[in-house]
Order: C-alpha cells, then structure tokens, then sequence
C-alpha cells in the first residue's frame, strides 16, 4: 500500500469535462474516455511548498493522479490525453475493478526548454513515452531525492527497474533512449523471426539468420 505524507495531499476531484474543454477531443476521444474511466482525483502534490525538497530545474514539481476505472485497463491515448493537459510529471495510479492496482508513468518534455517554475498556456507538453508496473495487489513505491527532477526520475526508476537505479551520475535521458532503441531491435528480431519461420529458401533463411544474429548483439 502506498502512504504519502499528509502535507502532501490535494485529494480533489476532477471532473472530466476539464480535459474536454482544454484538448478539443473528438467525439471517439470522448466516448473512450467515458467508457473506461469512472472517476479522477488529484491525491498528492510533491513540490517545495509540500515536501522538504527544491524545484527541479526540468521539474518544478509533480502530481499524483488515482484514476478508478470502470473495467480492466485504460488505452494509453487517453491517458496521454490527461498528461497533455498537465505541464508537470504525473504519476497515475489506476485501481480497476476488483481493487487491483498499477502505477504508471510517462515520460514527457516540454517545447519550450528549459522548464520554467512557471508554465503557460503557450508551453507544448510532449508525451514521450509510458512506463508501468503490473496489475498488484499492493503497490510499493517511494519518495526519494533533494528536488522535485530526482523525485521524479526516482519514481519512473521504480515503476521501470529496467532503465537502472538512480545513482547520482545516471541519465535519464540517455536511458531511456537505450530503452526505446532496445525495444526497436527487439521488435526488428520479433519480425524476422516470424519471417525466417516461413521462408521456404535455405539462402534466405541464412541471410535472415544473420541480420537476427547481429539484431541481439546490439540489445
């Protein structure tokens, strides 16, 4: 179970509509976004006024988002609809039907670098890339870091231990390019695979061998 400080909490509803209003969505986006959440809140903040921690030079701070679902899952386009509205990192924690629980987060940037204290209406949010955890019965994650980037960085490292531990020296960043470069070559082998099972030529077979042989000495 996660248990933030109390000084921490928001705990505001946010009506749907919110993001109606700001995204321009269309009437699919609206009808996918009705159907798979029942209700948002805001629960926490962590932020200098609310943690013993600074603004980040990238993150001035960030937000915690419980999002109940009314089925099993929710699509990442319409998460990316909510984090498109948020100039600040939010991490999302779902609890689907039957209490099951998973956290996730995205990697996002904004257009106008570097990250001001202060945003405005004119900053375009980039949503990068979505990392979570499985569906748990119990989530376990952890404040950590002097300023509000760390805090961040931390919480994608748990949710995602496969971008490595925080460590002072690591670069987000250039991590998570590794990660995405990773998941490209896995993909590109994935194919050749299924393409080497059916070709009926042995010279081929041997050349699609060869490209999936120099593929997993790049991973």
């Amino acid at each position: 179970m996660i248990v933030f400080p109390k000084h921490t909490e928001v705990n505001r509803f946010v009506a749907k509509t919110k993001f109606y209003e700001r995204a321009g969505l269309t009437e699919k986006q609206k009808t996918a976004f009705q159907t798979e959440i029942e209700r948002i809140s805001w629960t926490h903040k962590f932020s200098p006024d609310t943690l013993n921690i600074k603004a980040g030079k990238r993150t001035p701070e960030m937000e915690v988002f419980e999002i109940r679902l009314k089925g099993q899952d929710i699509t990442e386009s319409t998460l990316k609809i909510i984090d498109s509205a948020i100039p600040y990192p939010i991490l999302f924690i779902l609890t689907a039907k039957g209490g099951l629980q998973k956290a996730v987060m995205a990697y996002k940037t904004i257009k106008n670098e570097e990250l001001k204290i202060k945003r405005t209406k004119e900053d375009k949010i980039l949503v990068d890339k979505y990392f979570s955890t499985e569906w748990l019965s119990a989530l376990e994650l952890a404040i950590k870091g002097n300023d509000a980037n760390q805090v961040f960085e931390n919480f994608l490292r748990q949710i995602a231990p496969e971008l490595g531990a925080l460590d002072g020296s690591a670069d987000i960043d250039a991590d998570i390019e590794k990660y995405k470069n990773s998941e490209y070559i896995e993909r590109q082998i994935s194919m050749l695979e299924s393409k080497l099972r059916t070709e009926p030529q042995f010279n081929k077979q041997l050349e699609i061998a060869d490209k999936i042989k120099k593929l997993k000495n790049r991973v």
